[in-house]
């Protein structure tokens, strides 16, 4: 989803909004304000990690808990992270990929 994106962010690397980066940062944008919303961690709780490696371009990661809200149990996501992976690192297989 962002990896159009992530190559305008590299050195020597002229700034151009195409219509792929436009509909990425638009899809990412609403994904990130519409529901699932965050929700704040209760450290009392135990944790949840999701993570992914994608494709060989990069990784990303969304620890979640299970909490009560509204008289419901729900499982929110406390934050997302994600990256590009390195050249080095593109070349792992799946396995070692999701490890990072």
């Amino acid at each position: 989803m962002t990896s159009s994106l992530y190559k305008v962010c590299s050195k020597d690397v002229f700034f151009e909004i195409t219509k792929e980066r436009r509909d990425a940062y638009e899809r990412i944008k609403h994904d990130l304000t519409n529901a699932p919303v965050l929700i704040l961690p209760d450290y009392k709780l135990p944790f949840k990690l999701y993570i992914d490696a994608a494709c060989s371009q990069g990784l990303g990661a969304a620890p979640q808990q299970r909490q009560i809200v509204d008289c419901d149990t729900r499982e929110g996501v406390i934050f997302y992270i994600s990256r590009k992976l390195k050249d080095s690192e593109a070349r792992y297989g799946a396995a070692h990929t999701e490890c990072l």
